[in-house]
């Protein structure tokens, strides 16, 4: 049995210029809810990214809910970030519930799919026959691809607003990560505006 006393806990941040929230759990050896922006300011590389751009001080923090040993508080985040979809809700900057089930974000290569799943399509769409206009319609969409490059508005890291046509060209250019935006997420302070 260890000396170290300590108490687990799940707590809210929220920055007051994005609006945006983190919800999490600490549950290290010797934390306390006081040491919560104090000593401690998450693992979350979404909410330091927003330290670095607005400071500590633009944050509303709360500690939600104490416990007395490490599972249950690591339980009940995985079952509030669950419950509430915040890996997939852009207002919160929780991208995965504990180290599982992560939202795509485009830092990946993709999802990859087993050699049994592939050759499963495959012999789905073989035999195919597609009508004329729709073999059209697949080579329009694929001519030069910037003829389905559109007009976005993005929230900027200093909180204006832009606007921007064709997305994905402002994103290489400016080594952003499209799949993020294009998801509802945030990447370098960028965010599309709904």
């Amino acid at each position: 049995m260890s000396d170290t006393i300590y108490t687990p806990y799940t707590y809210r941040i929220t920055s007051k210029t994005t609006g945006q929230h983190y919800y999490g759990v600490r549950y290290a050896k010797g934390c306390n809810p006081d040491d919560l922006w104090i000593k401690y300011f998450t693992s979350s590389k979404y909410v330091h990214q927003l330290i670095e751009q607005y400071g500590k001080d633009d944050f509303i923090v709360e500690v939600r809910k104490t416990f007395l040993d490490s599972e249950k508080a690591r339980e009940w985040e995985d079952e509030v970030i669950n419950r509430m979809n915040m890996i997939r809700n852009p207002i919160w900057l929780n991208r995965n519930r504990g180290g599982k089930d992560w939202f795509y974000d485009g830092s990946r290569t993709g999802f990859t799919l087993s050699e049994e799943h592939k050759k499963a399509i495959s012999r789905h769409q073989k035999g195919k026959i597609f009508s004329d206009e729709h073999r059209k319609n697949i080579g329009k969409a694929e001519i030069g691809n910037t003829k389905r490059a559109k007009n976005f508005r993005l929230f900027t890291p200093t909180g204006n607003i832009i606007e921007v046509y064709n997305l994905a060209k402002f994103c290489r250019e400016n080594d952003l990560v499209v799949t993020t935006l294009h998801h509802g997420g945030t990447t370098k302070g960028y965010r599309i505006v709904e």
